[in-house]
């Protein structure tokens, strides 16, 4: 499940995700229009924020394949 689609269904406001995130609106804003990736410590703090519903490992991405 993709954060914005947590946010949908659990009806949550999003000042609220990014306070309890510690991160601005804009830049919660960035993360659910996928202008930005989170570092690996917010991308466990979502996932434990909801319960693992929005997993960390679907936030990082994998280095390129450069054969």
């Amino acid at each position: 499940m993709q954060l914005q689609e947590y946010i949908k269904i659990c009806g949550i406001k999003k000042n609220f995700i990014a306070k309890e995130l510690n991160i601005s609106l804009s830049f919660l804003w960035k993360l659910l229009n996928g202008l930005s990736a989170p570092s690996v410590d917010l991308a466990f703090k979502i996932e434990k924020m909801t319960n693992g519903r929005v997993k960390a490992k679907d936030w990082i991405t994998k280095e390129p394949d450069l054969k």
